[in-house]
């Protein structure tokens, strides 16, 4: 009796089995694929679920890449979505398929008129699918990749078989599935399964099932990750719009999953590997989807032979690619001597110390190079550049302005007051001194019957204006500064200056006017560079820490002034081990509610999220974990291999948040660091108020070593070529 209830069991099992075939191996042969992700609801179904999965609605961008990656879209023949049959049109829900589908086939270049939503057009992809399967040849297979419940291929087959012709045509078409519940699901009485299209075609149809693609349990092995997306930075971070698009629909799963599952058939079909992964996903991807029509890049030039920078001062190198409009304009920068000089991302060289180092850029897919040469000086050498008005400002008539004389009693330019009254004359000159920024100072002389006022102009740009201060003595200097202004070698330089009156002088039957007379304009350095937060903004480099027990100083060009500081002691998971506490005390001048981010770095022999984190607070009540205030140490985790990376989160009782700061007034506060991970290495620290956005912290954070009162500001934008 037991062996009978075991043998009735096993055959109830196997009724919704599907025999195990071999297929051949995909050889660029056509496509076809059906798939679920309706979001409109069936509310005529009694069952658990009324609308289906939504990992379709990025694995089909996924599985359409993947598909454009290879250049094969002129192999995809059918692609009907919405196939939760019987499919109600999408009305009153977000068509989140529709999307996918239209924006992949228009940016992709897919045939557009290969995909159909079965919502509102069944009867159409029927037509469609029907018809490619009765192309298959033994020479021209057809691979099916089902991605949804089975019931729109089971009519789809019934059509074929009713017709009766062609019927051999069957026999070539390979089904590729991974999931006993698209193959089994019914949900109408009448449904079918897979096994009984198969059985209805005559056995025809070969059958492929592959490992079950939705794992999302091991974040680092198949298709799916629940709501931790770190395994698809690379997606989220890719330089082309295609992916960044992918990563854009992923973020759409109503459940917060990063959930691609289905995609795991295609990236068989593909590659024959039932073991897919986010980053098997990426060395696929590579570069990114090259399209018809692209062209591959052939050379990569530096505009600048060499350059010349000062210590804490930034130039932005330009450079171009050839062809121009290059596929794989994707670039990447060095430095020989980080110590010497930072060069970002972007090619933005900030000079670090005194010497020499030469930066090279790396671009395309033929890893091209080229290479400039750096020369960083110290402020001291900039020499003070002064320009006489009356002997060095040569052109006297300006366009839309009147005329300025020379002043030949006191040699200085001026506007003659008898003949215009109120208006302002214009003298220009070329500057002629090293490209840089300067503090610029106008000396203008004051006069006792009029106030006149004096506006600075360099190149194109509009620096600033003032006016002179009563005076009770005629022809005494007055000098006013222009802060920390970028002039470039070459640039014209000019001063406007106006009569005025300030009705206290009379003359004839009226009151008198001063010339706007100015004397001169000096360039000079600024002064010695502090560390300070601008407009809420504060990047420190990690060496400025005081190292104590166990912390240690290195060396590596990739660390933005050549410097970080590693732990090198031993793990201390539990408690903090004061001994390896450092810290340092910055200034705040714009209170604020702030983040705090690191640029981090683990060893390439670390392993997953070893040497990676350590306790860390600020001293008093300002530190937040998210919104919850916190005095006490709290882990600070991060993430990267190979480069110094800005991330960094609190974790607290397995609980994540940010770190952020509260800073109510302006003043001195003081972060505290203590090691907890063997060999984590860290290469500055990054606070900026919540009114900078993340991505914006981030590249402004790259393009700088320090913020300090002579650094050149970051101009948000993220390329320089020509």
């Amino acid at each position: 009796m037991k062996t009978q209830r075991i043998f009735l069991v096993l055959s109830l099992f196997l009724i919704h089995q599907i025999q195990a075939q071999t297929i051949p191996a995909y050889n660029n042969n056509r496509i076809a694929i059906s798939a679920d992700g309706n979001n409109q609801p069936d509310l005529s179904y009694t069952g658990k679920y009324n609308t289906a999965d939504p990992d379709d609605w990025g694995a089909t961008p996924a599985t359409l890449i993947m598909i454009a990656k290879r250049q094969l879209q002129n192999k995809l023949v059918h692609f009907s979505y919405n196939n939760f049959m019987p499919s109600p049109p999408h009305t009153t829900k977000k068509n989140y398929m529709k999307i996918a589908t239209d924006q992949g086939a228009e940016r992709l270049k897919f045939n557009s008129e290969v995909f159909f939503d079965v919502g509102t057009h069944k009867k159409q992809a029927i037509t469609s699918l029907k018809k490619e399967i009765l192309k298959s040849t033994a020479s021209d297979p057809l691979f099916f990749v089902n991605m949804g419940p089975s019931e729109f291929f089971y009519q789809t087959i019934k059509t074929i078989v009713e017709d009766g012709t062609s019927l051999e045509s069957m026999a070539h078409v390979y089904i590729i599935s991974h999931s006993g519940y698209n193959d089994n699901h019914l949900r109408r009485a009448n449904h079918h399964t897979m096994k009984e299209a198969i059985a209805l075609s005559g056995n025809r149809l070969k059958y492929k099932k592959i490992k079950d693609q939705n794992n999302c349990e091991v974040l680092y092995l198949g298709w799916c990750s629940k709501k931790k997306p770190y395994h698809w930075r690379h997606i989220r971070d890719h330089k082309d719009p295609h992916i960044q698009w992918l990563w854009e629909r992923m973020l759409d799963h109503k459940h917060g999953k990063f959930d691609i599952s289905d995609a795991g058939m295609v990236y068989y079909l593909l590659t024959g590997d039932e073991d897919g992964s986010p980053s098997k996903f990426t060395d696929f991807i590579g570069y990114g989807i090259m399209l018809p029509g692209d062209k591959v890049a052939e050379a990569i030039d530096i505009t600048e032979e060499s350059i010349t920078v000062y210590e804490n001062k930034a130039h932005q190198l330009n450079f171009s690619f050839t062809p121009k409009a290059s596929w794989d304009d994707y670039f990447s920068w060095k430095t020989s001597n980080a110590n010497v000089a930072y060069v970002s991302p972007n090619g933005r060289v900030v000079g670090v110390s005194p010497g020499k180092a030469t930066i090279t850029i790396t671009a395309g897919i033929g890893n091209f190079t080229d290479k400039v040469n750096v020369e960083v000086k110290r402020d001291s050498e900039c020499e003070i550049i002064t320009y006489d008005s009356g002997k060095d400002f040569k052109q006297l008539k300006v366009k839309g302005f009147v005329p300025s004389y020379i002043d030949k009693w006191r040699k200085v330019v001026a506007v003659d007051a008898s003949k215009y009254q109120g208006e302002f004359g214009a003298s220009k000159t070329v500057f002629k001194g090293e490209t840089r920024r300067y503090d610029i100072t106008v000396t203008s002389l004051t006069e006792t019957d009029g106030e006149s006022t004096y506006k600075l102009k360099i190149g194109n740009s509009y620096i600033g204006e003032f006016q002179n201060p009563e005076s009770d003595k005629d022809y005494k200097k007055h000098t006013f500064t222009f802060k920390n202004v970028l002039v470039k070698k070459g640039q014209k330089i000019q001063i406007e200056s106006n009569t005025h009156s300030n009705g206290k002088v009379p003359e004839g039957n009226a009151y008198a006017f001063s010339r706007g007379r100015w004397k001169s304009i000096e360039f000079h350095c600024p002064k010695k560079c502090e560390l300070v937060e601008k407009d809420g903004f504060l990047v420190l480099e990690a060496e400025r820490f005081e190292l104590k027990g166990d912390w240690i100083l290195k060396e590596n060009n990739l660390a933005s002034s050549g410097k970080y500081i590693m732990y090198s002691g031993p793990n201390s998971y539990k408690t903090p081990n004061l001994k390896n506490e450092i810290s340092y005390t910055f200034n705040i001048t714009n209170p604020g509610n702030y983040s705090v981010r690191w640029f981090m770095r683990q060893p390439d022999e670390a392993e997953g999220d070893k040497s990676n984190d350590a306790w860390i607070k600020m001293e008093g009540n300002a530190g937040l974990f998210g919104e919850e205030q916190f005095t006490d140490y709290r882990k600070f985790v991060g993430r990267s291999k190979q480069v110094f990376a800005m991330n960094g989160k609190l974790e607290a009782h397995h609980h994540f948040a940010n770190f952020n700061c509260n800073f109510n007034t302006p003043g001195k506060y003081t972060i505290k660091i203590v090691g907890r991970s063997t060999l984590l290495q860290i290469d500055k620290l990054v606070f900026y108020k919540n009114d900078i956005s993340n991505e914006n912290a981030a590249f402004k954070a790259s393009e700088v070593t320090e913020t300090t009162s002579c650094a050149d500001e970051v101009i948000l934008k993220s390329n320089t070529t020509e």
